[in-house]
């Protein structure tokens, strides 16, 4: 059996698809009219189990299974959103599924994971691939910023033709079962609007400056980037300094922190990862691993030719100064 045919048959078709996430996310969702997928870059299990395919989505096969509660005996709601998925029509765009056992503990502990893996870094229009949303209210919610993101999820609802459906806190077995009868779809007589207190506005000020986090965390894969292609990058001070000295004298430190940041920069999807993917994908490096080993080498081997050279002609120097006396 060939290669390709086993891998087809391996794959999984499946109608219902679930993607578990929170409040603060779903609302990202549907600003952008699209579900972003995950770069596999900054772990090496992941890049390991995406079978190739650089951007994958967590998803279940079940309504509300292990992967949204964390762990098999946890009956708490800790993911407060489901989207449903159409599988066949995820099948149809070219999106792979299949099942992952990601910690490697059996069926019976997994986390029933069922990835989305794809080339595409997105998942979009959401109308295309979206049949419901699911919307858990939690008791005692009172956070003006979750308050304030609740409505405007609702308000955002207009703008699409799935519907987003809203459980209150007594019935959370209905939010995990999906059953819509006991759901509304407005919240105007469940969730008050927010009240801010002079510390909550403070709060709120400086959420806004973390927005730059990804600008801010991103410099070091720029900067790696910009040394791949061969850019000028001031090497004097902050991040050129750091990445070449990673590259040249602390190899291993530069593999862990292009992927940490990868890593830590997963949720914000930034668009250089389609440019590590596009790189990755032309040049056949299978992981992020071998990309930076071949800036390593590439750049070690300059270093260690230049230092030749100005051993030579340092030597050059001595010689006909000792001539020249």
């Amino acid at each position: 059996m060939s290669i390709k045919l086993k891998s087809l048959l391996l794959e999984r078709h499946q109608e219902d698809l679930y993607h578990a996430t929170f409040d603060g996310e779903l609302l990202e969702i549907l600003k952008d009219n699209a579900i972003k997928l995950g770069f596999v870059g900054g772990t090496y299990a992941d890049q390991q189990l995406n079978k190739g395919y650089p951007f994958f989505l967590s998803t279940m096969w079940s309504k509300y299974g292990n992967y949204a509660r964390g762990k098999p005996e946890y009956t708490d709601i800790r993911q407060t959103i489901i989207i449903h998925l159409d599988g066949r029509a995820l099948t149809a765009a070219g999106y792979k599924t299949f099942w992952v056992d990601y910690w490697g503990m059996g069926p019976n502990a997994s986390e029933e994971e069922e990835r989305v893996a794809s080339n595409k870094d997105e998942i979009t229009p959401l109308q295309s691939f979206v049949k419901d949303v699911h919307v858990y209210i939690k008791e005692g919610t009172e956070n003006p910023h979750l308050l304030e993101r609740l409505h405007e999820i609702e308000d955002l609802a207009k703008k699409f033709p799935f519907p987003i459906y809203f459980y209150p806190p007594s019935e959370a077995q209905a939010f995990k079962a999906q059953r819509t009868e006991r759901a509304v779809r407005s919240i105007k007589n469940l969730v008050p609007q927010p009240t801010w207190t002079p510390d909550d506005l403070e709060h709120k000020e400086w959420l806004k400056t973390r927005s730059s986090f990804p600008e801010r965390h991103s410099k070091i894969l720029r900067t790696f980037l910009d040394i791949y292609y061969d850019k000028q990058v001031d090497t004097s001070t902050y991040p050129g300094k750091s990445v070449m000295e990673w590259l040249l004298y602390h190899p291993y430190d530069a593999q862990s922190q292009i992927a940490t940041d990868i890593h830590n920069l997963k949720k914000f999807h930034p668009p250089i990862f389609r440019e590590f993917v596009e790189i990755m994908q032309k040049k056949g490096f299978k992981t992020i691993k071998d990309f930076v080993a071949f800036v390593i080498k590439r750049e070690y081997d300059r270093e260690t030719i230049r230092r030749e050279a100005e051993r030579k002609a340092d030597a050059k120097r001595s010689s006909n100064k000792m001539l020249g006396e």
